[in-house]
């Protein structure tokens, strides 16, 4: 009988552990859910996923980006404008970055030539992921984030 009761103590024991724990996780996360971009990206223990904008050859998160015109997106702060000189860059000046939301690509086929439309997407989902050491994120949940006009 004292086996029985000392088991089913045991069990109780893990199985209100494992509860408290996730219900810890499931109010932080809801804290998360709640936040702004700004105060998402004051957490070290979390990165974002699926914000990133190509600047013919910078990457740029979407969040640090704003709309100059209906059709051009722009960085919100200057970027190094960098030359290479033969082995070294140097450094030419600092600006903004831009680039258009729609674009025309070429993709070469042999002896044709495809000209597909791209069109950035000014308004999309943000993956919230943890942010490990390993590279091993796990995803805890999506925010929309539009581009704002600067």
């Amino acid at each position: 009988m004292a086996l029985f009761l000392t088991s089913t103590l045991l069990s109780l024991a893990t199985f209100f552990t494992v509860f408290s724990a996730a219900a810890k996780q499931s109010s932080y996360i809801t804290n998360l859910k709640n936040m702004n971009f700004d105060q998402l990206s004051a957490h070290n223990d979390i990165a974002f996923e699926g914000d990133q904008i190509w600047f013919k050859g910078t990457a740029v998160s979407m969040l640090n980006t704003c709309m100059s015109d209906s059709k051009t997106l722009r960085t919100n702060e200057k970027k190094t404008i960098e030359i290479l000189d033969e082995e070294d860059l140097i450094i030419t000046g600092f600006d903004y970055l831009y680039t258009p939301i729609s674009t025309t690509k070429a993709i070469v086929n042999g002896d044709t030539v495809i000209y597909t439309k791209n069109q950035i997407k000014t308004q999309k989902d943000i993956y919230i992921v943890t942010n490990d050491d390993d590279m091993d994120s796990d995803f805890l949940f999506s925010k929309q984030f539009t581009v704002p006009y600067c």
